[in-house]
């Protein structure tokens, strides 16, 4: 039986209700780090979306693999890993983030948030109170969305914008020839073709040092006056200075971020930039909650068996996205 050690309290449940003789679940609350060392140094397996570097080098000599139940790897220190440990990712995040980016993209352009605040002031703005209040929209059949970045996220969203009518375009790193999931998809160096035809873009990439400030005050001004950005990736993948000064100025319509600038807080009250973005009327703001419903975790959690499954069974780990001691690293 291979023991595995699981700090996400949010795939517990799940885990719980498998009855697999091949795997001893240890499940340890992440903040309780002796006990998670302690546990590590005997286990074949771990299962978190943190892993620091102490926890990284307190692993024995019968450790495999390292499950992250998120999309990202900058919580695991993989470099801290013995070599040739598989490091790989979850996702049963993807409808969650693309019923999100259509919500938040309906809201940004119809100017929900400043209609619904106006009619609590008293403020009637329709066509017939206050036209020259009213907000001018197109319907989304109208409309073309581009998308950067096209894995599971991507194609999760793609797939939803077009059963509602919308136009998909596409640029990615891994780019193919006749994808279906869109109308085209190009490698990134036609991101200012994808701007220049889209009236709203979501960000949907992983952050790498390729697209660390990928957007920034040129990209924006390529998206013009009625472009919508919507970032459901990693904050920085947008210049923070460009984006606030694009939104202040009018250079873009609107935006709706979901991921931010200063590191999640545990604080009460803590804002998400040092940029007063609370003070603008056209962004919708959300606090990186866009994955969290329910059947998130159920997937993630399937996830997590179907790594350990293959690994178990010596077959090639479908959800790797890194090996340890290599510097390769996918996504």
């Amino acid at each position: 039986m291979k023991k595995v050690v699981v700090t996400d309290p949010d795939v517990w449940p799940w885990l719980r209700e498998r009855d697999d003789e091949r795997f001893s679940f240890v499940f340890i609350d992440y903040s309780q780090m002796a006990a998670v060392k302690e546990a590590l140094s005997t286990a074949w397996a771990y299962v978190g979306v943190f892993l620091d570097e102490s926890l990284a080098r307190s692993v024995g000599s019968n450790f495999q693999v390292a499950q992250i139940t998120a999309a990202g790897t900058e919580h695991i220190a993989i470099g801290s890993l013995p070599p040739g440990i598989t490091v790989a990712n979850a996702a049963g995040h993807g409808r969650s983030i693309a019923e999100h980016v259509l919500m938040v993209l309906l809201a940004a352009r119809r100017q929900l948030l400043r209609v619904d605040s106006g009619l609590r002031a008293g403020l009637w703005a329709n066509k017939i109170v206050a036209p020259e209040a009213a907000p001018a929209f197109r319907t989304l059949d109208d409309s073309t969305v581009g998308i950067v970045g096209f894995g599971h996220i991507g194609r999760s969203i793609a797939k939803l914008c077009q059963a509602v009518g919308l136009r998909v375009i596409a640029v990615s790193r891994s780019a193919r020839p006749g994808d279906p999931d869109a109308e085209w998809v190009a490698g990134m160096d036609r991101l200012p073709e994808l701007l220049e035809h889209s009236d709203t873009i979501v960000l949907a990439c992983p952050l790498t040092e390729e697209t660390r400030g990928l957007i920034g005050r040129q990209e924006l001004e390529r998206l013009g006056s009625n472009g919508v950005l919507i970032n459901v990736a990693r904050g920085a993948v947008v210049d923070e200075k460009a984006l606030f000064d694009a939104l202040r100025d009018r250079v873009i319509a609107s935006a709706a971020i979901d991921v931010w600038y200063k590191p999640v807080s545990s604080e009460p009250v803590s804002a998400p930039s040092t940029l007063p973005f609370g003070t603008l009327e056209n962004i919708v703001m959300t606090p990186h909650y866009s994955a969290t419903a329910a059947d998130t975790y159920r997937e993630r959690a399937k996830d997590v068996l179907e790594t350990l499954t293959e690994a178990i069974e010596g077959r090639s780990i479908s959800r790797a996205v890194a090996l340890s001691g290599t510097g390769a690293q996918n996504g």
